[in-house]
C-alpha cells in the first residue's frame, strides 16, 4: 500500500518537472497544469 503512494508521488513529480520544462521552452502556461496540480 505504501509503495503505491510513493509511486504516485514520483509520477506526480516527474509530470511537474516535465510541465515546467515545457513551459520554459514554449512559454505556454498550459504546461504548468501538472506543476500546479502537484
Amino acid at each position: 500500500m505504501e509503495r503505491s503512494r510513493i509511486d504516485q508521488l514520483r509520477i506526480a513529480l516527474v509530470d511537474a518537472e516535465s510541465g515546467q520544462r515545457g513551459y520554459i521552452l514554449t512559454g505556454n502556461s498550459t504546461y504548468l497544469e501538472p506543476y500546479n496540480a502537484a
